[in-house]
């Protein structure tokens, strides 16, 4: 499983399922999360939201 698969996957979980992430481990997956950004989204529908809602203010 990738690392992005499970970011993704933890994302789901019930918040105090969660594993709790630095600003520091964000940093480190941003670029996998960017170039991966489309399939990102397809596993974690909370993303398409986020995505949805930015692009609405800009």
């Amino acid at each position: 499983m990738s690392d992005l698969l499970r970011i993704a996957l933890v994302a789901q979980l019930p918040k105090k399922e969660r594993i709790k992430k630095s600003v520091l481990e964000y940093r480190k997956y941003a670029p996998d999360i960017t170039t991966q950004w489309q399939k990102v989204k397809q596993i974690c529908t909370q993303a398409e939201r986020f995505e949805q809602t930015v692009l609405a203010i800009i």
